[in-house]
């Protein structure tokens, strides 16, 4: 060890004596044991709205799913301690307390609720570490989970129509225009309730075309399979505007990755959509690499040729 190690100079050996102290403390487990297991959710979650068949209303369930698996982490401090205490060689928390100044009441407060104040080392670190960060976590992913809520509300009553009204549904129907209006005709609204009916029928009967679930990919691979694009067409773009929304924020961190080889010292003077443009076909390369574009580049020729005939 550098610690012991007699030929090393004293800065190095008290340095590594200082990190040996620091990853002996039962804090130091503590937070090993606690963020491995929230990163691994975090990390399975991230998985699932990463990939190609997911929609918003599922990332809006598992954000929520999050939301409360942290809530109830806040009662598992017990847990972590146990963990901790297996792992690490020290049996006590090192941090001490400090402490807590007292705010000044005012004459017309009348709550009773006092805050929660540490007796002791295990107290402190509970309520000014373990909790501090869970409520930073959960209130970060409530954001994010308000905002896909804030669409699948506007959604989520296409996957459910066999179970609401017909007034429910109109109403529905009506704010998602009022929301898209240049993309979705009132009709929409006679549609929904038409296709209500439709998919009602298959409630009753045993049927080998009705959708396998109710989720907005298999509704509108029904629609694709069953050529009732032009029965429901406003429909079928409604489902095509929620399946197109993306989850993630994915292909905005690809951009970045990808910039530095798209912008180059040779591409210094690009206009911002010329950029845009290459960045998106590095992002597609697995596509562009199955299009034949032999044509394109044939009538890019043709129509920049700068050759003339010399009569």
């Amino acid at each position: 060890m550098i610690e012991n190690d007699s030929t090393e100079k004293p800065v190095p050996r008290n340095e590594a004596k200082g990190i040996r102290i620091k990853l002996e403390k039962l804090e130091t487990a503590f937070m090993v044991i606690f963020w491995n297991v929230i990163l691994e959710r975090l990390n399975k979650v991230s998985i699932q709205i990463q990939s190609s068949s997911v929609d918003v209303l599922t990332v809006s369930d598992l954000y929520g799913s999050l939301v409360e698996f942290i809530i109830a982490e806040r009662e598992n401090f017990d847990y972590f301690e146990e963990k901790a205490m297996e792992m690490s060689t020290l049996k006590e928390y090192q941090d001490k307390i400090k402490r807590q100044p007292k705010r000044k009441k005012m004459a017309d407060e009348t709550t009773n609720e006092e805050p929660e104040i540490p007796t002791n080392s295990r107290d402190y670190f509970r309520v000014n570490t373990f909790l501090v960060i869970l409520d930073s976590l959960r209130a970060e992913i409530q954001k994010r989970h308000n905002a896909y809520l804030n669409f699948k509300d506007k959604f989520s009553f296409l996957t459910k129509m066999t179970e609401l009204s017909t007034e429910t549904v109109t109403e529905k129907a009506q704010s998602l225009v009022k929301y898209y209006t240049n993309d979705l005709e009132d009709d929409l609204i006679q549609e929904c309730v038409h296709f209500q009916s439709h998919i009602s029928s298959y409630k009753t009967a045993e049927c080998a075309l009705k959708p396998e679930s109710n989720s907005l990919l298999s509704l509108s691979t029904f629609l694709r399979n069953q050529s009732l694009s032009n029965v429901y067409p406003n429909l079928d773009i409604a489902l095509r505007i929620a399946l197109s929304t993306p989850a993630t924020n994915c292909s905005g961190e690809r951009s970045f990755s990808c910039l530095k080889r798209v912008k180059n010292y040779q591409r210094s003077s690009l206009s911002q959509e010329k950029m845009n443009s290459l960045a998106l076909l590095y992002i597609e390369a697995e596509i562009m690499n199955t299009i034949n574009y032999d044509d394109i580049i044939n009538d890019f020729a043709i129509k920049k040729a700068r050759k003339k005939c010399i009569s």
